[in-house]
């Protein structure tokens, strides 16, 4: 399999809080499926909609601060069910910004992974 993706992605079950910033709407929360410098699969509790912009706020472990970043929406999956039943929406991210203090947190936590 080809890889697009500027850096390899790893598995990675992180919290992740985002925000379109197109649409007026309150945030939600999901989790990641993986994770790498350019971006992430989130496991989503609505539909997102391809090509929009998001501000996203990642709970990354022994950070000392939460990661900031922007990104925008590239791909939607099939619906599927998490643990406990509830549907979710695999979701792809591409990070469009993340703050170079966050992207070396964030590039700390990859490699301990």
């Amino acid at each position: 399999m080809n890889e697009r993706r500027g850096t390899l992605r790893v598995p990675a079950v992180l919290f992740v809080r985002f925000k379109s910033t197109e649409v007026e709407s309150e945030g939600c929360g999901g989790f990641t499926a993986d994770l790498s410098l350019d971006g992430m699969q989130i496991l989503s509790p609505r539909a997102l909609v391809p090509d929009s912009d998001l501000e996203l706020t990642i709970d990354v472990p022994d950070s000392p601060q939460l990661t900031f970043a922007e990104g925008c929406v590239r791909w939607l999956g099939e619906i599927s069910q998490d643990e406990n039943g509830n549907e979710v929406y695999p979701t792809g991210v591409a990070f469009t910004y993340i703050d170079p203090r966050d992207r070396n947190d964030l590039a700390d936590y990859l490699k301990r992974s």
